[in-house]
C-alpha cells in the first residue's frame, strides 16, 4: 500500500508547484484552499498564478553586469584556473570594469569582485585555491637568482 504523501517534507519550491496543480483541473482548488492545504503563502501562489517569477528566479536590475556577462566572467576564471593562473580579486574587477566600459557604464564598486565570488559557488573554491608547487619553486629567491644572473651576464656581454 502507498504511503500518504508528507507535504511538510517537501520544500516550499515543490509545495508551491503542487498547489498551482491543484488549482487547475481536475480538482480545481480555489487559491486560499490550495494555500492552506499546501501550507504555502496565498500571497505567493497568487503571484505564480499570475505569472510572477520568484525572486530568487530573477536577476537583479541593479546588478553591475548582465546575466550573460558573469556567466561569460565565470567560465573565463574557470578557464584561467585550469591553465593555472588563478586571477585575484582585482583582476575579476579590471574584468566586470572592461565589460561595463564597452557598454559606457560606471565602473564596479569597491566591494563588488568580493560579493561577486560570494555569490557564485563555483568561484569560491577557486579563488582561495593556495598556489601550485611549481609557481612556489619559481618564486624562490633561490631558484631564481641563478637564471637572474645568467641573464643579466648576457645582457652585458652583448650590450643589451
Amino acid at each position: 500500500m502507498d504511503q500518504p504523501l508528507n507535504l511538510e517534507s517537501l520544500p516550499k519550491k515543490d509545495r508551491i508547484k503542487l498547489a498551482l496543480q491543484a488549482t487547475k483541473e481536475p480538482q480545481n482548488l480555489s487559491v486560499q484552499r490550495a494555500a492552506v492545504v499546501y501550507n504555502v503563502p496565498k500571497s505567493t501562489l497568487h503571484d505564480r498564478r499570475a505569472g510572477k517569477q520568484s525572486t530568487r528566479d530573477t536577476h537583479p536590475k541593479s546588478s553591475a553586469l548582465t546575466k550573460a556577462e558573469e556567466q561569460t566572467l565565470v567560465q573565463y576564471i574557470k578557464k584561467l584556473d585550469a591553465q593555472g593562473l588563478a586571477p585575484t580579486l582585482r583582476w575579476v574587477e579590471d574584468m566586470a570594469n572592461q565589460l561595463r566600459a564597452a557598454r559606457d557604464a560606471d565602473p564596479v564598486g569597491p566591494r563588488w569582485a568580493s560579493n561577486f565570488v560570494k555569490r557564485e559557488p563555483g568561484l569560491q573554491s577557486r579563488m582561495t585555491r593556495q598556489r601550485d608547487r611549481q609557481r612556489v619553486l619559481c618564486s624562490d629567491p633561490d631558484v631564481i637568482r641563478p637564471w637572474f644572473d645568467l641573464v643579466q651576464n648576457v645582457k652585458a656581454r652583448y650590450g643589451i
